[in-house]
């Protein structure tokens, strides 16, 4: 095995620390890492790892300057203070990676915002976008994105793989530890899937690389691994087909500018910004701004990962969380009186008989009321909380196969809260929106959220043939659904290729989320072959 390890703090006494893989990557393979996993490292073999790789090459700020862009060489600059994003004298200020930086009335305005990673800048739907490029000056088409770890609990691996364009990352504070590999070892690090347009989510090695297999992986001994450090003002440039490994500890925040090497040459023109909306495909809408403290309620473990839920349920997967809520008792159902219905459709069918118990969820409903924001910022839209029902099925109690989409409906919400079940007594929440009927059995403290779909949302419950099963379940409520972004970007997409959805588990991070688009020009890259004006139209519908 080749082993190497990483460190939280490079001057800690401690041997072993605490790291958290991005939430917005995608497994590559069994061996490959999860979204949001934690691990124990040690810091003696990240020291090891760094010696045993090749420093990479520096450029004085005056030789950067004298570059011939594009070109296909990595290097560093250090101490580059003639480069300052937030600099608001300069032509080359930006406001938004300022505000993320310093403002403070950020913290107010969105939920935990510092469990939130990667924060990246969209620009309006023709990707144009004034913005400055170290060492090169104003160009239009630049793209941003702030990795902001300043109040970081864990140090942050983005596992190795190459962007879809070239560009550089300006780093303001804290450090961030880069590993390299130029596009010559594409087959020592086992990339097979070179060409995929998805940034970052194919071109990475089916491994892990902190533990290695040489049997089976024996190229990877072969390739020439380059290393830097980054500081303040240190200005890293990535050609594209560079690979990159990235470990941030806590308290750094550094910018990635990603250009297209054909802008290089091509003159600068103004853009009235003043029409340009600027979205945020990684944080939720600014619309979103319920100022309450949020130090006032209890932080739940999986609260970290926003992004992930949000990508999981724009794909139509189904978000699994156990161990959902703590104190869990407090949402018992069993001390209930119960009714029981029965339900028919339009042809007087039964579809469905249950018991139901009145007024029996007001804790559960708290406990998500007081949560309203969290969702809202999962779902980018303002929502209602109106109600939840309680729910037992015994001995003979089904429901049929159905979908929850309704006018506002815009998240069902199912707890389930059953104790000790015991899979002979069936009573299987199964998943008819997912890949061909996925089955889960009633279990305890187990959160699953998503998003009511016609068609795409359809489950049922199989028939309990014993036992006692309880749930709690309902739906959040936007007054205008048609500018839910998951919506805008993902349902026209799944009903035209009927792609299937999955039970995704938070708390492993197997059959992860999928990418998301974040302009309306790669939306348009899932179509290709089709009649552009005909999709365009039936896109911009369904805006």
């Amino acid at each position: 095995m080749y082993n190497f390890i990483f460190c939280l703090n490079l001057i800690s006494l401690t041997t072993s620390f605490k790291i958290k893989t991005s939430v917005n990557i995608f497994e590559t393979g069994k061996e490959s890492y999860r979204p949001g996993e934690v691990f124990d490292f040690e810091e003696e073999a990240f020291q090891t790892f760094i010696k045993e790789s090749v420093p990479l090459k520096e450029l004085s700020e005056k030789e950067a300057e004298a570059v011939k862009f594009p070109t296909d060489e990595a290097f560093v600059t250090r101490n580059a203070y003639n480069f300052n994003l937030f600099d608001k004298s300069s032509e080359c200020y930006n406001h938004v990676g300022d505000f993320l930086y310093n403002g403070s009335d950020f913290d107010n305005a969105l939920q935990n915002p510092h469990n939130i990673y990667h924060w990246y800048e969209d620009s309006n739907d023709e990707g144009v976008v004034s913005g400055c490029l170290p060492f090169i000056g104003k160009r239009n088409d630049v793209h941003y994105a702030y990795w902001n770890a300043l109040k970081s609990n864990y140090t942050i691996l983005t596992p190795a793989h190459s962007d879809r364009s070239s560009n550089f990352m300006w780093c303001k504070a804290g450090i961030k530890h880069v590993f390299l590999w130029a596009p010559k070892d594409h087959g020592n690090l086992y990339i097979e899937k070179w060409d995929e347009p998805l940034s970052g989510l194919y071109r990475r090695p089916p491994f892990r690389l902190e533990d290695v297999d040489l049997g089976k992986y024996p190229k990877y001994k072969d390739a020439t691994r380059y290393h830097v450090k980054l500081g303040p003002h240190d200005v890293l440039h990535m050609p594209y087909t560079w690979i990159h490994h990235v470990i941030t500890p806590p308290g750094s925040f550094c910018t990635n500018m990603w250009y297209n090497d054909k802008i290089i040459n091509k003159p600068y023109e103004k853009v009235d910004e003043s029409s340009l909306t600027a979205t945020f495909s990684y944080f939720p809408s600014r619309s979103v701004n319920d100022r309450t403290e949020p130090n006032k309620v209890e932080k739940l473990w999986w609260e970290e990962d926003i992004i992930a839920m949000r990508i999981a349920l724009a794909n139509n997967q189904v978000v699994k969380i156990p161990n959902a809520f703590p104190n869990p008792e407090r949402f018992s159902l069993e001390e209930q009186e119960w009714t029981t219905k029965k339900g028919f459709d339009q042809d007087q069918h039964e579809w469905f008989e249950r018991q139901v118990c009145e007024n029996c969820t007001g804790a559960f409903f708290q406990e998500i009321k007081k949560r309203q924001k969290l969702f809202q910022n999962i779902l980018m839209n303002p929502v209602r909380i109106e109600n939840f029902s309680g729910t037992r099925y015994t001995e003979g109690n089904y429901l049929d196969s159905h979908d929850d989409d309704t006018e506002d409906r815009v998240l069902t919400i199912v707890y389930h809260n059953t104790k000790d079940w015991d899979p002979k007594c069936r009573g299987e929440f199964v998943w008819q929106g997912g890949n061909g009927g996925q089955r889960e059995l009633p279990s305890y403290n187990t959160l699953y959220l998503f998003l009511p779909r016609t068609k795409l949302s359809e489950h049922s419950i199989d028939k309990v043939r014993c036992g006692e099963r309880f749930a709690i379940s309902g739906w959040l409520y936007a007054d205008d659904v048609s500018s839910e972004y998951l919506t805008m970007l993902h349902n026209f997409r799944w009903q035209l290729e009927n792609r299937p959805g999955d039970i995704w588990d938070i708390s492993s991070g197997t059959d992860g989320p999928k990418s998301i688009p974040t302009t309306l020009e790669e939306v348009r890259g899932w179509y290709e072959g089709y009649e552009e004006e005909e999709l365009e139209q039936e896109f911009l519908d369904e805006l």
